[in-house]
């Protein structure tokens, strides 16, 4: 039943957005083609299902697994999949993809993936990835990952982690960390570390380490660390310094 509902709606939806589209050759179109026009977006938004995966062009559906090229809707028990697409809504129970395009919510039991794109909101039970592109929040279960882009917010219970790009917000049990860019904020309960770049604060239960680059404020339990570069205020239990650069401060 949701299927049916989610296909004529679909192509209502779609139906609509073309006649828009064409109504300034309205009086070139009979309903002869009009009624072609129509039969062809009823196939595109046609799902298909076997034995509960359903496969559609460009429809909106729900079932065990669901796979489309274009898709504003998906919800799947096991693995929601579509290629390129402006995707409003991606729930699935294990694993949530977009391979190229927008994603507005993107939900996961296990890993969701956005591949090049933008993702509003991410969230996965265990890995949440985005390869190339801008994630508004990313949030994981065990590791978030942002290979190049941009992240505002990003968490994760056990490893945060952007490759190259800039994030608002790092947070992990464990460990965050940037290889190469710019993090305003990383707490983590152990280690936070930027390889190349500028942390505007850095809070880590254990270490905080800037590589190369610059440090606004680190503070940590155990040792905080500017390798070349400064550290502008670095704290570290009851110890603190500004202009911190090579030398670590350590808590004995």
């Amino acid at each position: 039943m949701d299927n049916l509902v989610l296909f004529l709606g679909s192509v209502a939806l779609y139906y609509a957005i073309f006649w828009r589209l064409t109504t300034h050759k309205a009086k070139c179109v009979g309903w002869r083609q009009r009624l072609k026009q129509l039969g062809i977006i009823s196939l595109l938004c046609l799902p298909v299902n076997i034995n509960g995966t359903v496969f559609t062009v460009a429809g909106n559906a729900t079932g065990k697994n669901v796979f489309s090229f274009f898709s504003l809707y998906q919800s799947a028990e096991c693995d929601a999949m579509t290629i390129a697409s402006i995707t409003l809504y991606q729930k699935a129970g294990k694993n949530a993809g977009i391979v190229i395009g927008l994603v507005g919510y993107q939900e996961a039991g296990e890993s969701a993936t956005t591949a090049i794109g933008l993702t509003g909101y991410q969230k996965a039970g265990e890995v949440a990835l985005t390869w190339l592109g801008l994630t508004g929040y990313q949030e994981a279960g065990e590791r978030a990952f942002t290979i190049v882009g941009l992240t505002g917010y990003q968490k994760a219970d056990q490893y945060a982690i952007t490759f190259i790009g800039l994030t608002g917000y790092q947070g992990a049990s464990k460990d965050t960390i940037t290889f190469i860019g710019l993090a305003v904020c990383q707490k983590a309960g152990q280690n936070a570390s930027i390889g190349i770049g500028f942390a505007v604060c850095q809070n880590a239960g254990r270490d905080a380490v800037n590589i190369l680059g610059l440090a606004g404020y680190q503070k940590a339990e155990n040792k905080a660390l500017t390798v070349i570069g400064i550290g502008f205020y670095q704290k570290v239990g009851t110890k603190n310094r500004s202009f911190g650069f090579g030398w670590p401060l350590r808590k004995d």
